[in-house]
């Protein structure tokens, strides 16, 4: 598990882009469809295997919420 310490999340201009901060420092983003599930995680330094591990583990940990949601945005019958 990767340490998340000094990792923060913030929303973008367009609500369809979480922000993935390390010590301040912009390292990637998530791009969100309507439903809250994540389309794509992406790193700006793509050889920094740290900053892709901190991408893939924060990936990780929102997908529940964004599955959760979906369900929850489903009309039941």
């Amino acid at each position: 598990m990767t340490d998340l310490t000094h990792v923060r999340t913030r929303r973008g201009a367009d609500p369809h882009f979480v922000n993935v901060d390390l010590y301040d420092n912009e390292i990637g983003y998530l791009e969100l469809n309507c439903y809250g599930e994540v389309v794509t995680a992406e790193v700006h330094d793509r050889g920094n295997a740290k900053h892709r591990g901190i991408i893939a583990e924060v990936h990780r940990l929102v997908a529940p919420v964004g599955l959760a949601a979906v369900s929850c945005a489903v009309p039941r019958r």
